[in-house]
């Protein structure tokens, strides 16, 4: 106990200037608690109990190069099972993690399930300790469950309050536990109590204040998420033991950290846009377990419904005369839509007249189909609006946010004074369109649009503007209020200069953060870019006030084209994909996809490396079921189109 306080003490003395306002999360001991392993974020510290100090080179990154397999940049809670193994936890996912091969078994991550986890039903975990007595404590809320480790499974059929074992303890959730001997310590905000394991009480009646730990106090304030983890002896330091000089480990093979597997679907009629000379198609999981595709074929659009093994289930559902633009997942089950219809059915694959967005439930059950906007007809010698095809969805609180493009005539004699523009719309769980909610025009030559729910209970739209405004538009719509948060301030470019062929980038993604957003574009330093100009992928990270908060590139590669740019959540981080798309100098043929993994911060995780596997223009990353990604690649006029299921780890 003596060595832990002071360990602390010290701790908080060395590590205060480096880490702020971050939180500590987690720590183990290794080598019979020689050394402890303290993580912070996305950072980490090696503490020598000997020399009571910090090891040189510390604080160092949590990624791919300091812990091999780990691809969390955060964790949670750390678990040592007494067999050389230690699991740890970030957020509904977790890692196994080989102490004497310094490295994440392979297969890591997987989701947190009764699968992986018999009866252990928490979706995350806030602390997490073993028992020393055959059995592992987990807690989450107010709650927690015995889990036998011989048998490998829980000994509860649900989870049980914390007072039904912990006798005496007050606290109704725990943050952190740690266990000396035969004692668990137990944190819960500025307090602590010792557990007596072979009593089955607490060893006092009520809890004392964290002051008596020696300095912890200003450690939990900081870190509510605290775990320790006492190492047996004999287990070997896996910096140490492979890596002395605690330099990057050299004999990782990091390539090897996805492996992908390809499927076919056959479709009948063939995949194929009759006006333009590449197919397009989307896939989605559902929360009932299965896949649906969309595809195009002339002018219809159809819905296959395939099982977990990219089998075909039966399910199939057909819109003739509409022209697909968007398909989600809805969290409740089933899944939202976007469709384009043009009047006369001869757009195909471009200006569609009318924008529809409606439900449906994963057996096809249309719930609803709404008309959003246009339907006027295109050639009338009067000013008119009409939707284009190009729409984003995303969900809220039981509502639906559209957001999408519209054209304008401006003129009353001519049909060429066209222009581009936006529309925000908000659909209730009916699919009514909530009128005092809609937005209308507010970026001129939006073209590159996406849209997402956030933290705060508000709807917030992306556009990059080639006109008004110039620049990349980030918008609050509940609020009202808006930002250019791209380029900078010296590259912007006036509305009387601005060049309606050019723009600041093109915009891709847009994820949601606890306190913001992150987006992907492709652009270049000083921005004002053209068609035919070779872009390069950035990363930004803006919090919900419109203000930039990390800004870094993902790639600096002159002479080549990364314009195709997509990500999906992958944990605590992200799963990135980038390429040329369909290139038109070699008849349309696609180009390869590179894959990397990036923090929430942008900070490459796995190095971006080329894969001999097919990206189109179309080809997005989508999250697949048990924790892979998807994408799809189809050719104008195939009869089949291709899965990409992509998996971490070996």
């Amino acid at each position: 106990m003596k060595r832990f306080i002071l360990f602390i003490t010290i701790l908080c003395t060395v590590f205060s200037a480096l880490v702020s306002q971050e939180y500590i999360d987690s720590s183990f001991t290794m080598n019979g608690d020689e050394k402890a392993y303290i993580f912070s974020a996305d950072e980490y510290m090696r503490y020598d109990f000997n020399n009571d100090r910090t090891d040189p080179g510390y604080p160092k990154r949590v990624n791919y190069t300091s812990w091999p397999g780990v691809t969390f940049s955060k964790i949670d809670a750390a678990l040592n099972w007494g067999n050389g193994k230690v699991y740890f936890f970030s957020a509904n996912r977790y890692i196994r993690f080989d102490l004497a091969r310094n490295s994440a078994d392979s297969g890591y991550p997987k989701s947190i399930n009764n699968n992986t986890w018999p009866g252990l039903t928490f979706s995350s975990v806030d602390a997490a300790v073993n028992g020393g007595n055959g059995k592992a404590y987990f807690f989450s809320g107010s709650k927690y469950i015995q889990y036998d480790i011989d048998s490998d499974k829980s000994d509860f059929s649900s989870p049980r309050e914390i007072a039904t074992f912990w006798r005496q303890v007050p606290f109704n959730k725990i943050d952190a536990a740690l266990r000396i001997g035969n004692l668990i310590h137990l944190f819960s905000g500025d307090e602590t109590i010792a557990f007596n394991m072979n009593r089955g009480v607490a060893i006092s009646k009520t809890p004392s204040s964290i002051n008596i730990w020696n300095g912890i106090a200003d450690f939990i304030e900081i870190a509510p998420e605290i775990a320790a983890i006492p190492e047996p002896q004999g287990i070997q330091d896996p910096q140490a033991s492979q890596n002395p000089q605690g330099s990057p480990n050299q004999n990782e093979n990091r390539n090897s950290e996805f492996s992908i597997e390809e499927f076919e679907v056959s479709v009948s009629p063939p995949v194929l846009n009759e006006n333009s000379v590449l197919g397009r198609a989307n896939i989605i999981a559902l929360a009932s377990g299965s896949y649906v595709i969309e595809y195009q074929n002339k002018d219809t659009v159809y819905f296959l419904g395939l099982d977990s093994n990219f089998q075909r289930n039966g399910f199939e559902k057909e819109y003739q005369g509409y022209w697909f633009s968007e398909m989600i997942p809805a969290k409740g089950g089933g899944f939202y839509i976007a469709l384009g219809k043009d009047i006369n059915n001869t757009y195909i694959g471009g200006y569609p007249n009318t924008i529809f967005a409606g439900k449906l439930d994963s057996s096809g059950r249309e719930e609803y189909l709404t008309r959003i906007f246009g339907g006027n007809g295109h050639g009338s010698l009067k000013a008119w609006f009409d939707g284009r095809s190009r729409a984003k969805l995303t969900e809220g609180n039981s509502e639906l946010g559209v957001y999408f493009e519209v054209q304008k005539n401006w003129s009353e004699t001519r049909e060429e004074d066209i222009h581009n523009g936006d529309m925000f719309v908000v659909l209730n769980s009916r699919g009514q369109i909530q009128e005092d909610r809609t937005h209308f025009w507010t970026a001129s030559h939006s073209s590159t649009i996406q849209t997402a729910f956030g933290s705060n209970g508000d709807f917030y739209t992306m556009t990059i503007g080639d006109a008004y405004p110039y620049g990349l538009q980030y918008y609050n719509r509940a609020k009202d209020r808006n930002w250019i948060i791209w380029p900078p301030e010296d590259d912007f470019v006036s509305y009387e200069e601005v060049n309606s062929t050019n723009a600041a980038g093109i915009l891709e993604v847009m994820l949601p953060l606890e306190d913001g957003f992150i987006a992907l574009m492709g652009t270049l330093e000083h921005p004002n870019i053209g068609v035919f100009d070779k872009v390069d992928v950035l990363f930004m990270k803006v919090d919900l006030e419109g203000n930039v908060t990390d800004q870094r590139w993902l790639t600096r590669t002159p002479g080549k084209d990364e314009s195709v740019i997509t990500a999906i959540p992958w944990g605590q981080d992200y799963l990135v994909a980038w390429g040329k798309g369909n290139d038109y100098d070699m008849d349309w043929e696609p180009a390869n996809i590179t894959l990397s993994t990036i923090s929430r911060d942008g900070r490459p995780l796995i190095p971006a490396k080329e894969w001999d596997y097919p990206m189109g223009t179309y080809s997005y990353l989508t999250p697949g079921l048990d924790d892979s990604a998807l994408w799809l690649y189809c050719d104008n006029g195939n009869r089949s189109i291709q899965i990409f299921q992509l998996r971490g780890g070996d």
